[in-house]
């Protein structure tokens, strides 16, 4: 059985004997397949260990029931944009640091689209200061790629 099959079996998206079709890929960004088993493992561990949270319910990683009833606000015209709600977020909070961490190969969040966005953010000059940009030579998880993970927690 493949990674992806057994990643969609998890999610709760799949049954054993379905197809894997276009249909029910389509919206998931399939970067999130390389790290959904450690990251699930981590979080149950996470939540059972340190916050001593029990429950034997299962963990469903990701949710397409959850995403259809979830208020999408701008995001439901098309693409998620958070620059008005940071740019207030600073303007209230001046101490507010922002941490920006980009792959040049990021096929999710495009390299030049956050710079973009950071330069026309709507703040104060004073308030650049506070944004702190860091690339990485990797995609949108760069914390899969050594160099780049070293670099991160460096």
């Amino acid at each position: 059985m493949s990674f992806l099959w057994q990643t969609y079996y998890r999610c709760g998206e799949l049954t054993w004997d379905e197809e894997v079709s276009m249909e029910k890929i389509r919206g998931y960004s399939f970067s999130v397949f390389q790290v959904t088993g450690p990251l699930v493992a981590v979080w149950n561990d996470y939540v059972r260990s340190e916050l001593k949270y029990e429950n034997d319910l299962p963990y469903t990683f990701l949710s397409i029931q959850a995403n259809r009833l979830w208020k999408w606000g701008s995001a439901a015209e098309g693409y998620v944009n958070v620059a008005e709600t940071l740019g207030l977020a600073m303007s209230e909070n001046r101490s507010l640091k922002v941490f920006i961490a980009s792959g040049f190969y990021d096929l999710d969040t495009a390299y030049y689209a956050v710079k973009y966005i950071v330069n026309h953010l709507n703040i104060d000059p004073t308030l650049r200061d506070n944004i702190t940009l860091a690339y990485y030579e990797a995609g949108h998880q760069m914390y899969t790629h050594l160099l780049s993970l070293k670099r991160l927690t460096g």
